[in-house]
């Protein structure tokens, strides 16, 4: 994963931690959503609680929402200068120049 395109070499111990940080999360998430179902057992979902799920819900929503939204104004400032235009109908070339042919650099 990191050690195949790197020249420093951190061994397997850190493939190990980068792929567990997910399953981390989502451990402490569930428990975190669990007690708050015991603490609030009526308005563990309500986004305006203070300390509910709910609240982490909602913002994760609107931040989503919101990076969805601001994509396409994201993409045309990225390509703007430092690209050519994409031809009108034209296939989608992840941003390679025209003579990349690709293989090793």
């Amino acid at each position: 994963m990191i050690n195949e395109l790197s020249w420093i070499h951190v061994g397997k111990w850190f493939n190990a931690c980068v792929l567990a940080i997910p399953a981390v999360f989502f451990c402490v998430f569930g428990w975190w959503v669990g007690q708050a179902v015991t603490w609030y057992p009526k308005t563990w979902w309500n986004p305006f609680e203070k300390l509910s799920p709910g609240t982490m819900f909602l913002q994760w929503a609107a931040l989503i929402a919101l990076v969805l939204a601001a994509n396409n104004w994201f993409a045309r400032r990225v390509r703007g200068p430092y690209l050519p235009p994409r031809p009108p109908g034209g296939k989608r070339d992840r941003g390679e120049p025209a003579a990349f042919k690709g293989g090793d650099v």
